[in-house]
């Protein structure tokens, strides 16, 4: 196992480039304080300041795309508790690594997904199968901080949503009634109401 000193790339930390990204942003994008035991957090999932992911963990404690309408993880805070680690300490073949508004989850592929290992897949809420989205995590969070999300979301009417869901809880997601991925599902006439993500889990994912 690698120490944490090893671990943290002082010639060329991720964390650069992503406060890059943050401030050539076409949406809102919050980096939150990261908790106090990030380097032990990092030392736990052995991964490189180097990489964005290890970045994360170990400079924020989070990260909210579009005013907390998409959320990456990172070492936790008041402000976003789901810390990386404990998130998915008991997840086998995947880590998930972000969630969003509208009850979806983000995952990078270690083998249970596809054979495609390292791909990012994203379990949305009119689905009950992983879509893989043929990109790897980096691109993915770079992406995320254009318009070009709106048009990702743009199935689940975001302008809308956005606009009646701004700045909710980080700790919640919508859940819809019937699902949308039922024949009855519909974005606009399906109730929804905001539930714990925990909770959340638990009806998406088996384990």
């Amino acid at each position: 196992m690698k120490s944490l000193e090893q671990l943290i790339d002082t010639q060329d930390d991720a964390i650069v480039q992503i406060r890059t990204w943050q401030q050539e942003a076409e949406l809102s994008v919050t980096l939150l304080p990261a908790a106090a035991n990030s380097g032990e957090q990092l030392q736990q999932l052995q991964l490189s300041t180097h990489s964005v992911l290890g970045a994360l963990v170990y400079h924020t404690g989070g990260v909210l795309i579009a005013d907390g309408w998409l959320r990456f993880l990172g070492s936790g805070c008041p402000q976003l508790t789901r810390a990386l680690v404990s998130w998915n300490h008991s997840n086998s073949g995947y880590l998930l690594v972000a969630d969003d508004v509208v009850g979806g989850f983000f995952a990078i592929n270690d083998g249970a997904l596809g054979s495609d290992v390292g791909d990012l897949y994203y379990l949305p809420p009119d689905a009950l199968d992983w879509e893989p989205l043929e990109v790897g995590f980096s691109d993915f969070f770079a992406w995320s901080m254009s318009e070009n999300l709106l048009q990702f979301y743009a199935d689940v009417d975001i302008t809308r949503l956005l606009s009646e869901y701004r700045h909710c809880s980080t700790e919640h997601a919508l859940h819809f009634y019937p699902p949308l991925w039922s024949q009855e599902g519909n974005v606009s006439q399906s109730a929804r109401r905001l539930v714990p993500l925990t909770e959340l889990r638990a009806l998406k994912l088996a384990n």
